[in-house]
């Protein structure tokens, strides 16, 4: 496996182009149905997370953070979600990280970590992309 410590930079590291996710949307007879087609489009369909995901040791011993930044998703798909905050609070979002499995050793591939996000409001999130860069620059020195 690869070192995530000393001088490998996590945005280098292999595994940064392995790691995909996917999300299982519940819900989406409560939205209209332009959102409805345009969700179900990507629901249950992995993605690699590659330009958009930050990965790196954290601070506590055994734990490794993976950052996901939806800026950095593709601009349709930005705009998509903006226009979609108030819409999403209706919604149950089931998500899976798992690596890529490029050889047939790493097959098959396995969730590494999932996560629910029950009706999630994201009109009160107040952090801008600035912001983050910010923070993950003080976490890494």
């Amino acid at each position: 496996g690869e070192s995530v410590s000393g001088d490998h930079h996590p945005h280098l590291m292999k595994v940064r182009r392995q790691t995909k996710m996917m999300a299982s949307i519940e819900g989406l007879d409560k939205v209209g149905v332009f959102q409805r087609m345009a969700l179900a489009k990507g629901n249950n369909k992995p993605f690699l997370v590659n330009r958009c995901g930050i990965m790196f040791p954290a601070a506590a011993k055994g734990v490794f953070e993976i950052d996901v930044d939806v800026h950095n998703f593709q601009a349709m798909a930005v705009k998509g979600l903006d226009m979609s905050k108030n819409m999403l609070k209706s919604l149950v979002i089931d998500t899976a990280i798992l690596l890529e499995g490029q050889e047939i050793s790493e097959l098959p591939e396995r969730v590494l970590t999932c996560f629910r996000l029950y009706h999630p409001d994201f009109n009160n999130v107040m952090a801008h992309i600035d912001d983050l860069h910010a923070m993950n620059h003080v976490k890494h020195e």
